[in-house]
């Protein structure tokens, strides 16, 4: 790892100038009068240029340039939050390889006026997180992250209603995904949907290679392998109106309170649910 507290600007063009197929930005802001150069230069050269920006005025001033940029095949995200907040992230991934990481915007203030940090990290441990991240930021409309934000409540017991995808095997073909429907009071199948079996296959295959793996590396590859895959999956519903908090499999639980009960093991919560959702959920 590498550590930059000067010249900021002038260490993000020399590697994004290195990138040899393709960029991912989530940067709070970015003055693209600065960087226009570049981007232009990457895109020329056939790289592919992904960025995720806030949706403002901030940015929304150099809305002239980046329509330039995407004709030349620039895809770009404008991210908004309905309500409070921001996308605060300032990372760049190259190539899969290469992570810039730190509190520095791309913009002049950050670079000629403010203490700032870049870091470069090559650790893939640590790049695989943040592309799993910028993939959730890609997918993430601001109907979604309002529908996440703010929580549904249920009128009997006054607790939060959580929806979650339960994953089981129907047969030697097929796996089922329920929708399930969870608060204080009640567990409801709010609808069904089938794929092929494979999916739950790999799963279980996952889930036992993890159980037996005594390399901790190893084991969290796995899992955000299959957080990647799941995710894919729970994004895939949206479109059905149907909000995914939490994804997990059927299972039996081993532990002393509770043996033999039928549960689900939690394997994917969204990121405004965590502080909600246990490891499992007990379902007799």
């Amino acid at each position: 790892m590498e550590a930059f507290f000067f010249s900021q600007e002038e260490v993000l063009v020399d590697r994004l100038s290195n990138a040899k197929s393709d960029v991912k930005i989530a940067v709070a802001w970015i003055d693209f009068s600065k960087y226009e150069s570049v981007f232009n230069t990457l895109l020329e050269r056939g790289i592919s240029l992904y960025i995720i920006i806030n949706d403002d005025q901030k940015n929304h001033r150099y809305d002239n340039i980046i329509s330039k940029l995407i004709v030349k095949g620039l895809k770009i995200k404008f991210f908004k939050i309905i309500g409070f907040g921001y996308m605060h992230h300032k990372f760049c991934i190259i190539d899969n390889q290469v992570l810039i990481n730190g509190s520095f915007n791309w913009t002049k203030n950050a670079n000629e006026n403010n203490f700032e940090n870049l870091l470069i990290i090559t650790c893939q441990e640590t790049i695989k997180k943040f592309i799993l991240e910028f993939n959730n930021l890609w997918n993430l409309s601001a109907e979604i992250i309002k529908e996440l934000k703010y929580k549904k409540i249920c009128n009997i017991c006054e607790n939060e209603k959580i929806f979650i995808c339960a994953l089981e095997q129907e047969d030697q073909y097929t796996t089922r995904i329920d929708f399930l429907e969870i608060c204080g009071c009640s567990i409801k199948i709010k609808g069904t949907d089938y794929c092929d079996v494979s999916l739950i296959i790999l799963i279980k295959d996952l889930l036992i290679n993890y159980a037996y793996e005594d390399d901790e590396e190893y084991s969290q590859t796995i899992f955000l392998d299959l957080q990647d895959t799941l995710m894919t999956l729970c994004r895939k519903h949206f479109d059905n109106n149907t909000i995914i908090h939490a994804i997990g499999i059927y299972s039996v639980d081993n532990s002393y309170e509770n043996e033999g009960e039928r549960i689900i093991r939690v394997l994917w919560k969204e990121r405004y649910y965590p502080k909600y959702l246990g490891d499992k959920i007990l379902l007799d």
